[in-house]
């Protein structure tokens, strides 16, 4: 290793004459259009369907230290940005020359663009996205669609690939997500710590979506959206100590953006702890149509310190009344269970489950649940609307869940009321007074209720 190292050195440092001329600043103008043709030549490729093949994307500067005296370009040991190109021996060639360099500090420059990379595994290093114009101009923005603000860049993306491992890497003020798995197989992050202000738009921590086997551990995050946010096509997820805050929480959305969209299912986080955020554990969906769902979802041992939403169901998610006011969610939540959740909420309503009519939530299970709310001398609330679930061990505040078997339907004022006007009336039924049977007149009402109560959910199907 130590000689492959010294080879690779040794060819970057031959090529800097160019080297310490291989920064952008310093290209010549030939080099530059020859450039400039090529990241043509692959954004039209890229427009036109691109490649499944395995990449990884780099948007930004990789700083080994934080003082720039040392700089090693992937291209010039042999990448190409083309997301076909193995490019795997010039990146390993880079890292090693500039983890061997006998500078203060080493910087790998990595062009933007698409980089075919094969059994990735990242140990250490820093990458700061220097972000702050970007957020200071979506800040000032008239609206979150401003053409004045570019989009901003995502600091490190997976997709595609599978066995990456990325370890102790250190992400500070990307412009947009610190890190995305998209797609992915067998991703194991540990030990990251992420940072960007609370006031920064889009920076969320770690983001995953249509990936399986993904494992977050032994992680710190503080940013300006959601530490960790979990995408359509997540299954088998699991994070274990993370420590959340600022940000908005661990979120699995948000879901239903589109109408056909793959569930998350088996997600499993343990050994939380949330500081000061939006959120806690949360479950967003948009107020719209979607055949998607959440199942399978396991949240235990978490502290929540001064949290706005301790835990959140929310499938009326509609943010700027974009594209769904009055119509309901189609994703379909059930299976959810809260295990030993403790702490304090910022707000006087610490459990809430704001679910669909059509799409109620069902199975959730609140188990030694204990939320305070300590201002005004006044108690923490839970609130439930067609929320179906249990309650076990001591739970607070009071559980609101109705437990009910999965499948009947919430009976709206409007039908009881035309049920209610119907019903026979029973105050003939025989007295004891008279000769009459108690239990057989209890009965007999038990009768009635029943069959208008079968009468109102069928006119309630019937009104969805």
């Amino acid at each position: 290793m130590v000689a492959e190292a010294e080879e690779a050195k040794a060819k970057a440092r031959r090529r800097s004459r160019e080297v310490r001329g291989a920064t952008p600043a310093r290209e010549s103008r030939e080099g530059k259009r020859r450039r400039g043709k090529k990241r043509a030549a692959t954004t039209e490729r890229h427009r036109r369907g691109g490649s499944t093949r395995t990449f990884l994307a780099f948007n930004r500067v990789v700083n080994a230290t934080v003082v720039v005296q040392y700089n090693v370009n992937v291209m010039d040991l042999g990448a190409k940005p083309d997301g076909q190109t193995d490019s795997t021996k010039s990146f390993m060639d880079a890292w090693a020359a500039a983890c061997a360099c006998s500078a203060s500090s080493a910087v790998i420059y990595v062009p933007p663009g698409t980089y075919g990379v094969k059994g990735v595994t990242i140990a250490g290093g820093t990458l700061d996205a220097g972000g702050a114009a970007v957020w200071a101009c979506k800040l000032k923005a008239s609206s979150p669609t401003d053409n004045n603000c570019i989009q901003g860049a995502t600091s490190l993306s997976f997709t595609n690939s599978k066995d990456v491992v990325i370890n102790g890497l250190r992400s500070v003020n990307s412009q947009m997500f610190h890190i995305v798995i998209n797609g992915c197989k067998n991703v194991n992050v540990r030990g990251v710590m992420i940072a960007a202000p609370g006031d920064s738009p889009n920076t969320d921590g770690i983001h995953v979506q249509m990936s399986t086997g993904v494992s977050i551990t032994k992680s710190g995050i503080k940013t300006g959206d959601d530490c960790i946010s979990i995408g359509p096509g997540t299954n088998n997820l699991w994070m274990e100590s993370i420590a959340c805050g600022p940000g908005h929480g661990i979120s699995i959305g948000s879901l239903a953006k589109g109408l056909k969209e793959p569930g998350v299912e088996n997600v499993t986080v343990k050994t939380a702890v949330f500081t000061g955020t939006q959120n806690g554990l949360r479950i967003k969906a948009w107020g719209r149509p979607s055949n998607g769902y959440v199942k399978g979802v396991l949240f235990q041992h978490a502290t929540m310190n001064n949290v706005e939403n301790p835990i959140l169901i929310d499938q009326n998610y509609c943010p700027r009344d974009d594209h769904c006011p009055n119509q309901v969610s189609g994703i379909k939540i059930s299976d959810v269970k809260y295990k030993d959740i403790h702490g304090t909420s910022a707000t006087q309503v610490a459990v809430k489950f704001d679910c669909s009519h059509k799409n109620p939530c069902t199975a959730i299970t609140l188990e030694n649940v204990k939320l305070t709310y300590d201002q005004d001398d006044q108690p923490a609330q839970s609130s439930c609307v067609n929320a179906n679930g249990s309650a076990l061990g001591v739970v607070d505040p009071k559980s609101c869940l109705w437990n009910q078997p999965s499948g009947w339907l919430n009976v709206s004022s409007k039908v009881l009321h035309s049920i209610t006007t119907s019903m026979p009336v029973v105050s003939s039924l025989p007295s004891p007074s008279k000769g009459g049977n108690p239990s057989s007149s209890a009965k007999k009402v038990k009768i009635f209720l029943l069959l208008y109560f079968a009468k109102a959910v069928h006119l309630e199907e019937e009104t969805l």
